[in-house]
């Protein structure tokens, strides 16, 4: 991608896959180079474009993936030039060629400021279709040790975790493809847009959330933010529901008839079937947060219940015995029911996550806070 050369003959490159040393974004020489840790298996076919930022001064190189610290190396200058898109220590016709995309380079002479980094990136992102990171939502969010966050401001079919903990999802999206909109924090295309589609979900196939979501005494939560149109159908946020057998469920959903609109967070083990309900509607009211919780510890926030918040507010709740089991094999889902179409979300959402404990009222309305004043 970006190659220069070096008073011993070398190169000092920025690459992407190939090389012989493994997949993922490496920068250095040729003899000794670095492996990112943001994206160790980072690829140019991903469908994503990212803004790369390679910072040196007279001891480190720094190397930057959308604005986040990746990973450094002991610095080396260079002497003799540089190439953009060409590996200059592989002669031959075709050889170290980059063969996808590049938008747009800039070179600088001085070590940047976080604030000026900041400043090119936040620049670029728009400029190339990137959604920026709410930093400080995400430091909120991670703190609380999701078992899987996903911004869904991803641009490829990937939706990428960000909870470091690798479980990322596929976007299933058959009805007219995947579609963006300005995202909880005010930004463009920081959010799924399913308004108009049926049939659209995110699925996550890992099997730890077997063993937690719904299983005896294991308390979590759901989290997500959504601007729902008015519908008329039942609509899954988030969604662990196995409907063939043994039938048992764990969904956050927005009802439909008498209580339309409102969030319903549910559970069902066969015969005892807890329901919270938000007690007003959602539809049409912009962009919300909304929480599950299932909270199964003696002494814990809200043991032994189920409890639906919006917004930072606790809203309804119900008891649920800790020795239900709803826990299945099926697919964790966003936006959409794994097993049939008859629950998808018309939408706007982004920004869900899944908690192995019960989350407590303040830590709650923290990332509510957090996300409407300084994400």
């Amino acid at each position: 991608m970006f190659d220069g050369v070096s008073g011993a003959g070398d190169t000092i490159n920025y690459s992407l896959a190939g090389n012989g040393t493994g997949a993922g974004m490496r920068f250095g020489t040729n003899s000794g180079q670095t492996l990112s840790v943001l994206h160790p298996a980072f690829n140019e076919f991903s469908g994503e474009w990212f803004v790369i930022i390679i910072e040196s001064d007279t001891t480190t190189q720094s190397l930057y993936i959308d604005n986040v610290f990746d990973v450094s190396r002991v610095a080396e200058g260079l002497t003799d030039g540089f190439r953009i898109g060409h590996d200059s220590n592989l002669g031959g016709a075709g050889q170290g060629e980059w063969t996808s995309f590049i938008g747009e380079i800039r070179i600088y002479e001085g070590e940047a400021t976080s604030i000026q980094r900041k400043a090119v990136f936040d620049e670029l992102a728009e400029k190339w279709g990137i959604c920026p990171e709410p930093s400080n939502y995400v430091a909120d969010v991670l703190a609380d040790g999701p078992m899987g966050y996903w911004q869904l401001n991803d641009l490829g079919d990937i939706a990428v975790d960000s909870s470091g903990n690798g479980r990322d999802g596929t976007y299933v999206f058959p009805a007219g493809g995947l579609q963006r909109a300005t995202g909880p924090f005010g930004v463009s295309d920081c959010a799924v847009d399913t308004t108009a589609g049926t049939g659209n979900y995110i699925s996550i196939s890992d099997t730890a959330f077997d063993s937690i979501i719904g299983a005896p005494n294991q308390s979590w939560t759901f989290e997500i933010w959504v601007d729902s149109a008015s519908t008329p159908a039942l609509e899954a946020l988030i969604d662990k529901t196995d409907i063939t057998g043994p039938i048992n469920w764990n969904i956050m959903q927005i009802r439909t008839g008498a209580t339309a609109g409102q969030i319903d967070a549910q559970t069902w083990d066969g015969s005892t079937n807890p329901s919270a309900l938000s007690g007003s509607s959602i539809h049409g009211t912009g962009w919300r947060h909304v929480v599950m919780t299932r909270a199964t510890i003696s002494g814990g926030d809200g043991a032994d219940e189920l409890r639906v918040y919006v917004d930072g507010v606790l809203l309804g709740t119900d008891l649920a015995p800790g020795s239900m089991d709803t826990s299945n094999t099926i697919n964790l889902t966003i936006g959409g029911r794994e097993e049939g179409t008859d629950r998808t979300l018309a939408a706007k959402y982004a920004q869900a996550a899944v908690y192995a404990s019960a989350l407590t009222t303040a830590r709650i309305l923290s990332h509510f806070t957090t996300g409407t004043t300084n994400p």
